[in-house]
């Protein structure tokens, strides 16, 4: 089982442009080059991809 530290509990919402079209994601992976966010992407049969953070206001 993975460990979160208290810095990685906090939601991004990933705007993720895919062969198949845009995605909107909610994470709680730290940063769009983490090893197990692109691991989980190759998972779900996204192998390439442009990512980028989008800001959420609440």
């Amino acid at each position: 089982m993975l460990e979160w530290s208290e810095k990685e509990k906090c939601m991004k919402a990933i705007l993720l442009f895919s062969g198949s079209g845009p995605i909107l994601l909610l994470s709680l992976y730290p940063t769009l080059d983490d090893e197990r966010f692109a691991k989980k992407l190759k998972e779900k049969w996204i192998n390439k991809y442009i990512a980028f953070d989008v800001t959420i206001f609440i």
